[in-house]
């Protein structure tokens, strides 16, 4: 099975969707992207059909009181918006 941009795209969404209806549940998320052989492997371990693909691991759940969280950047805008030239 091959998937289209598109198709890609969409998944994306619907996992952000379920990261914010998670996170508005008083959970934590975290997504892993697997490379190489994990995605095989993990299908296979979990009983999938032979065309099914993975895109993405999903984690969710209470996060541990002493978990640390990055601190969020925030870029200068003025810096990343040029007008009239590059």
């Amino acid at each position: 099975m091959t998937r289209s941009t598109m198709d890609i795209a969409e998944m994306w969404c619907v996992i952000e969707n379920i990261f914010l209806a998670a996170t508005n549940e008083g959970l934590s998320c975290a997504m892993r992207i697997p490379h190489r052989e994990q995605p095989r492997e993990v299908l296979d371990a979990v009983g999938c059909p032979k065309d099914y693909q993975l895109l993405c691991m999903i984690g969710i759940g209470y996060a541990a009181p002493d978990a640390e969280y990055p601190a969020q950047t925030y870029p200068d805008i003025a810096e990343c918006i040029h007008w009239d030239k590059w």
